[in-house]
């Protein structure tokens, strides 16, 4: 069912996620909220460490991509605005 692949999904890569990350880092304000946990892979989980979601994209400022990078950089993003997060 479509609910328990959200929930075992990494939000970032789409692999399996069987670790919990902080969307906004604990270590920056983020709280322990359900609203604040999104399931994600050890690797994606490991490089995301106390950014943002946009910081860890690099999408927080004017740094250029290549297209297919900055594309799959931007549908990373678009997951998580598809649950509230920003």
């Amino acid at each position: 069912d479509l609910s328990t692949w959200i929930e075992t999904t990494c939000i970032y890569c789409g692999l399996d996620g069987y670790e919990t990350d902080h969307v906004i880092p604990k270590s920056r304000g983020g709280s322990d909220e359900k609203s604040n946990r999104v399931p994600c892979c050890p690797s994606c989980n490991s490089k995301k460490h106390n950014k943002t979601p946009k910081e860890w994209l690099g999408l927080d400022n004017e740094e250029v991509f290549c297209g297919s990078e900055r594309h799959m950089r931007l549908v990373r993003l678009r997951r998580l605005e598809a649950l509230g997060y920003e």
